[in-house]
């Protein structure tokens, strides 16, 4: 299974996000990005992808 991003957020100003970590559970499945186009991959190769902070 392949998704484009784990979450996807309104580009807007008060829209912020901290923290955040996307898992690829088994390395089977691809996400692509953390938040929209920003941070990742976790895949087989990087099972956890970290995003400190978006934007």
């Amino acid at each position: 299974m392949t998704a484009a991003r784990a979450i996807e957020a309104p580009d807007h100003p008060n829209v912020r996000f901290t923290s955040m970590v996307t898992v690829s559970l088994g390395g089977t499945g691809t996400i692509g990005h953390v938040v929209d186009n920003t941070g990742g991959p976790s895949n087989a190769a990087s099972n956890v992808a970290d995003l400190v902070r978006y934007p």
